[in-house]
Parts: C-alpha cells; structure tokens; sequence
C-alpha cells in the first residue's frame, strides 16, 4: 500500500489533516451550502468532546446521535470518537417512514444499545421524545445545529445548546413522556 499513511483510527488522521484544507461540504438547501475545513471540523468535534466529557461520556460508552444528517451531526460523532466513546447514528425520523413504526423502532433499538447518552437536535420531533428509552444512566442531550444563512452564522451554535437549559426545557415539556420511558426501560408498566 504505497503512498498510503498509516492511521490508527479516523481521530488520528483528522488530526493530521491540514486545517485549512476544506474537509465538508453540506447543503443547507438548493441555493445555499456550508463548507468547514479540517481544522473547524476538529474545533467542533473537540467541543462535541468536551460537553459529552462534562456529563460523563467516557471511553466504551455508548452514544446514540439522533440528527439529521449533516455538519452538526457529524462533529458530535467525531467528539464521541475522540473520547473512546462508541457512537452510533439512528434514522431521523422523516415523512417518507411511518411515524408509528419508527416510534416503535426507537423505542426498542434506544433500549437495546443501553447508551450512556442519546444526543438529539433542537429540531427533534416533539411526539417522538416520549419514544426515545433512557436508562436510569442515560442522559438526553441536545445540540444545535452549526449552519450559515447567506455567509453570516444564523445561530452562534458553535457549541452546545447549555445542556441543562435544554434538559430543564425537555422535562418541562415533555416530564409525563420521559417518566414513561424511564419507567418502560426500567421494566416498570
């Protein structure tokens, strides 16, 4: 394999990519799109890092990213990475799945992966939360997404929605559904 370099793990070659180089480019709609280099791409994920850090997301700990495909959800995959952490996407829900079939598959795949820490955005579907199963160790996160509205940042979201802002939100809108899961994923009916 000449000509290669030899990483040990992704975390180790976007470490070594040049930062200025463009890394990613996402579409935000027809007319505009976001492109960040290596060194923004790392920048995003290290802050990713250090939030899942702060509520304990360590190595060999699962962490369930429930985003939309794009920048923001990459970075937060990219952060569980750099901690040792096992991230795994999970289908956003969509109009084109059926919203009663894909309640029944986050119920059940969120309680099979027994994560340490679900991640979703602020966009997340409000009826599906109450689907989304916690263990009694599992902590709901949001983020927010990082996009640019015609070259100027819409949200300043270059770091995390403050977690607990975002949980007190949550158990405020949502307490009767989280007690249910909590209690469906404890085995209590």
């Amino acid at each position: 394999m000449s000509g290669l370099i030899p990483f040990h793990d992704l975390v180790e070659a976007l470490e070594a990519a040049p930062a200025g180089r463009p890394f990613v480019t996402a579409w935000i709609d027809e007319d505009e799109q976001e492109t960040v280099t290596f060194g923004e791409f790392r920048e995003r994920g290290r802050t990713q890092a250090g939030l899942l850090l702060e509520h304990g997301i360590g190595a060999g700990d699962r962490v369930v990213i429930l985003m939309p495909q794009g920048i923001a959800a990459m970075s937060a995959f990219a952060g569980a990475m750099m901690l040792g952490a096992v991230p795994a996407f999970l289908a956003y829900p969509n109009f084109k799945v059926e919203a009663e079939k894909y309640r029944s598959g986050l119920a059940g795949v969120t309680a099979n992966l027994k994560a340490k820490a679900v991640v979703i955005d602020e966009a997340f579907p409000e009826e599906m939360v109450g689907h989304v199963s916690l263990g009694a160790e599992t902590k709901l996160l949001g983020v927010l997404h990082f996009f640019r509205q015609k070259n100027r940042t819409r949200t300043s979201a270059k770091r995390w929605l403050q977690t607990h802002e975002f949980l007190q939100f949550l158990k405020s809108r949502f307490a009767e559904e989280l007690q249910k899961s909590a209690r469906l994923a404890a085995g209590d009916h």
